[in-house]
């Protein structure tokens, strides 16, 4: 924990990500560095800040993440390419029973 930050008096919760976007302002204050919550989210399972709706910092210094629900369009897209995915398995198992001399 920075030296400025473990002296600091409580304070209530702060976001550092809402509704998806960054709070820079919000990091400046809690002199956290992009990096050092890209660190944080990384050890509970995100591969990136993208994948976060909501980051918040506790008046203790704990940070905790809140992962982003897909969306109804990227549910459908991924309905959509699971289809595909099995057409073209079965298309592919169609043509071998069907290639000449077997």
């Amino acid at each position: 924990m920075h030296k400025a930050r473990a002296g600091r008096l409580p304070h209530n919760p702060d976001a550092l990500i809402e509704h998806g976007v960054l709070k820079e302002g919000r990091l400046k204050q809690e002199l956290l560095t992009k990096t050092e919550l890209e660190t944080a989210a990384h050890r509970q399972g995100f591969t990136s800040l993208d994948e976060v709706e909501q980051a918040v910092i506790e008046p203790g210094g704990t940070l905790y993440f809140v992962a982003k629900e897909p969306s109804v369009g990227e549910i459908k897209q991924a309905e959509l390419r699971h289809r595909l995915e099995r057409i073209s398995q079965q298309l592919a198992d169609l043509q071998r029973t069907l290639k000449p001399g077997r």
